[in-house]
């Protein structure tokens, strides 16, 4: 798989997620280079910040739906590459090198809303919320938006829209 259509598959993720939450692509969309690089303008579902207010207000179911619903599209962009690779996924947060940002979001997210003891019980589970996500359905789709990202470069929120549209990817019913 060469490097363009890494990322490309990789924003795909991303773009799903948003879509699956109910979030809408930012006014920068999506863009990849012929290097590898990609970046999807996705504005989180939940932040650092948000997550330690809800706490203090007492709202930790909120707060521990909003984190997971942006742990998953955070994590579907590098499992969505995964699979386009054929890679099989064990233990996506173990330190191989380099950690990736979109990993150091996820273990500062896990780190924030659980106790040491129960983050790598919430990892797998996350982990396994996002690999059911990535089923036939989704995953034709997140395949046509990465085809149509290597072949253009960029896209727009409406472009991606309509192709997860067209292939009647599914959404939650309300955003968390």
């Amino acid at each position: 798989m060469t490097l363009r259509r890494s990322a490309a598959v990789h924003e795909a993720g991303h773009l799903f997620g948003a879509w699956y939450f109910r979030q809408a692509v930012g006014p920068g969309g999506v863009r990849i280079t012929d290097a590898g690089m990609g970046r999807a303008d996705v504005p989180p579902i939940a932040s650092l910040a948000e997550v330690r207010r809800l706490r203090l207000a007492r709202k930790d179911r909120e707060a521990k739906s909003r984190v997971r619903a942006e742990i998953v599209t955070v994590l579907l962009g590098p499992m969505a590459e995964y699979k386009a690779g054929r890679y099989r996924v064990n233990w996506l947060l173990e330190p191989v090198g380099a950690e990736s940002t979109d990993v150091a979001q996820v273990r500062r997210f896990l780190a924030e809303l659980y106790p040491a003891e129960q983050r790598e019980g919430a990892q797998w589970s996350l982990q396994e919320a996002t690999k059911r996500l990535l089923r036939e359905r989704a995953w034709r789709a997140i395949r046509a938006v990465a085809a149509e990202l290597v072949k253009m470069g960029k896209m727009e929120g409406p472009e991606v829209s309509a192709i997860f549209r067209s292939h009647r990817v599914p959404r939650v019913r309300q955003r968390p």
